[in-house]
């Protein structure tokens, strides 16, 4: 009996590179910056370039969960949504952000918002953000969500 339909792969579909020997083999998060691929797989965070070249970034983004990413044109900032804690990477090296403003608070989704990286202080209504163009953070850099505006009396 014939089909209306045939079921074929999309042609030219294929493995450009093979990251199942990295670190856990769990993949965590993918992000292009500056047109090249991150990966975070396990522990590691490698970047592939156009050519399918692939290249450890130093460094260690610990744990097993998904993570999210976002930049702001010099460093790519890493979000773990488990314990609420950043990891910055300029495509070289990754560490942790140990500002005490993050450590001692937490910090929550990150996004990118014209010039600044911008998060969530967790379990608040609050939200911080760095500096213009730059992971710098001060402790003035704060705001609060309001829920209603406010009415005239």
């Amino acid at each position: 009996m014939k089909s209306d339909a045939i079921l074929r792969r999309s042609p030219g579909i294929r493995t450009a590179v093979d990251l199942t020997d990295v670190d856990g083999d769990t993949g965590r998060g993918l992000y292009n910056f500056n047109d090249e691929l991150y990966a975070l797989v396990g522990g590691t965070l490698s970047k592939i370039s156009a050519n399918h070249v692939v290249t450890t970034v130093t460094g260690d983004v610990p744990g097993a969960e998904r993570v999210t990413m976002t930049d702001n044109g010099d460093n790519i900032v890493l979000w773990r949504p488990f314990n609420d804690t950043l990891y910055e990477s300029d495509g070289a090296t990754v560490a942790q952000i140990t500002d005490p403003i993050v450590t001692d608070e937490g910090a929550a989704s990150p996004v990118f918002l014209d010039g600044y990286i911008v998060f969530r202080v967790p379990e608040t209504d609050q939200f911080r953000n760095t500096g213009i163009n730059a992971l710098t953070l001060d402790g003035l850099d704060v705001a609060s969500a309001e829920g209603a505006p406010l009415t005239p009396s």
